[in-house]
């Protein structure tokens, strides 16, 4: 029915002519999917998650999210029924007493953003070098992988990782991403920075 919308429409239904002619074209929007919304997260070239990924750098810590994160972060948004709009929001209120712990955490070099810290209020894990080192030991193990040596992957400063040019991996959502497992669960970058 709204697809075939009119001025006239608009005008019976109780808008002022005035207000009306300020609108030049009047369309009607399909409701953003889940899909959508994560995609909104991380896609665009100032993707939400990107922007706080530059906030966490100036203190030297690499900010991640799991898929399951990702999505959590769109099902609250879905929810609140405002759109993409509400995606700030969520993300602010995962992150917020991170962000005012990581000034005096010096220790800490990276965090990882789970489900659980998104749905259940739970801190982001907060992990120092050691830490990573144990995480990445852990998850070649859990791969059938040897328990020493080099990581498959591992952490780099914000500008290797822009020096580095590869395809990225695509999410199951068809977000590109670039992903590896810990014990916990996968461990997501967005691919571009």
């Amino acid at each position: 029915v709204l697809e075939h919308l009119m001025p006239d429409d608009l005008l019976r239904y109780g808008l002022i002519p005035e207000f009306i002619g300020r609108l030049p074209m009047v369309v009607a929007l399909d409701r953003l999917t889940l899909n959508d919304l994560v995609a909104i997260l991380v896609q665009p070239k100032s993707a939400l998650v990107k922007q706080y990924q530059r906030l966490f750098e100036l203190h030297k810590v690499d900010l991640q999210f799991t898929p399951g994160a990702l999505r959590a972060t769109a099902e609250k948004a879905l929810a609140r029924k405002t759109g993409a709009r509400a995606l700030r929001a969520v993300v602010e209120e995962t992150l917020l007493n991170t962000m005012y712990e990581l000034p005096d955490r010096r220790d800490v070099r990276r965090c990882v953003v789970t489900e659980e810290a998104v749905t259940d209020g739970a801190s982001p894990l907060l992990l120092s070098e050691s830490e990573i080192g144990t995480v990445a030991s852990g998850a070649r193990r859990a791969a059938g992988g040897p328990e020493s040596g080099p990581a498959r992957r591992t952490p780099q400063s914000p500008r290797r990782r822009r020096e580095r040019r590869r395809p990225p991996a695509t999410h199951p959502e068809g977000v590109s991403v670039g992903a590896w497992s810990t014990p916990e669960g996968p461990i997501l970058e967005t691919a571009g920075g």
